[in-house]
């Protein structure tokens, strides 16, 4: 979508938090839909090549929220979550952020899919992610950490979770099992204070991962020509001309002493999770099916193989949402 104006839309003051709805747009041109959170109470607004207000919320002190569609999952001033429906303005309360008493812990939420959310809730010696419909209905099951998570994002069939200690516990949605934790890096100044961000179609980072085993090979397709001859012609002070049918040869860059180069061309694969510190960003990238299967061979663990090629089978199966998934752990 073009880049709209300034000058074309009015401050918004009051502002506590925002949301912008996650669900693909189906409109054309397109369009970018958002709920504000404001002390007075909440605003919907459709971004197009104006922005458009539609309507009001009567729900005040709203300090998180996230929308997918026609849903929105808040925590209100009491740290309660609820569910609004966006087109009714209908609100279901869940559940508290904190069940214990006397402790108060940020709310955490994100968005699984169309109709469906994660909160985080304190238990008091654990954390729990509780799996919510649209309408407030337990769905999945729960996940559990032994710290309250400081963020948590989707790169579904995965949820990641970043703890206090600064690692990051990834979970598949499908199963509820661990599938692998991240620690943080003892000279990375990334995970001082880091935080997650995750992104509804991902981003595009450089990685060599996929192409560490390949190698250039030289491939001679017309014979060079006689020395004998390219030595006649520098030693008459000619410059090299092309035969008619190839063009003249390239000169060579300056070689710096000590030098390397790595002639691979640079790939980039999809992440749908970005660590941000105060120094900088960090991508988990997610390891290729081809590249497990690889390592298990290299390690005789056949049995693994064939689970780990079933289990994608049945997931490739069921997937109906058209998104290519080959996503299993992260590196």
């Amino acid at each position: 979508m073009e880049p709209v104006p300034q000058a074309l839309i009015s401050p918004i003051r009051l502002v506590l938090s925002f949301a912008v709805d996650v669900a693909p747009s189906d409109v054309h041109p397109p369009s970018v839909r958002f709920c504000i959170m404001k002390t007075t109470g909440a605003s919907l607004y459709t971004l197009r090549e104006r922005l458009i207000h539609e309507k009001e919320v009567p729900i005040r002190s709203v300090r998180h929220v996230k929308r997918i569609g026609q849903h929105a999952c808040i925590c209100d001033a009491e740290r309660t979550y609820a569910m609004i429906d966006v087109g009714t303005l209908e609100m279901i309360p869940a559940m508290p952020s904190s069940q214990n008493e006397g402790t108060i812990v940020p709310p955490r939420i994100a968005v699984v899919c169309e109709n469906e959310f994660v909160v985080c809730t304190w238990l008091g010696t654990n954390a729990m992610g509780v799996f919510l419909t649209g309408t407030g209905d337990p769905v999945r099951g729960v996940l559990e950490w032994n710290q309250y998570p400081d963020a948590i994002c989707i790169d579904f069939p995965y949820i990641a979770a970043l703890l206090p200690n600064r690692s990051i516990e990834i979970h598949n949605l499908d199963s509820l099992q661990l599938a692998q934790v991240i620690y943080p890096p003892e000279l990375s100044s990334v995970f001082l204070e880091p935080r997650l961000l995750a992104g509804s179609l991902g981003f595009l980072t450089p990685s060599s991962h996929r192409i560490e085993r390949l190698g250039v090979v030289s491939v001679p397709v017309i014979p060079p020509p006689p020395r004998d001859a390219e030595a006649q012609d520098n030693a008459n002070g000619l410059e090299p001309k092309g035969s008619g049918l190839t063009p003249p040869p390239t000169p060579s860059k300056p070689s710096t002493e000590g030098s390397q180069e790595d002639p691979r061309p640079t790939l980039h694969s999809r992440s749908g999770i970005i660590v941000i510190g105060t120094n900088g960003i960090q991508a988990l990238v997610p390891t290729t099916l081809v590249t497990q299967a690889e390592a298990l061979l290299k390690d005789n663990r056949m049995e693994d193989l064939l689970a780990m090629v079933d289990q994608t089978r049945r997931r490739i199966s069921s997937n109906t949402s058209g998104v290519e998934d080959d996503t299993v752990r992260h590196d």
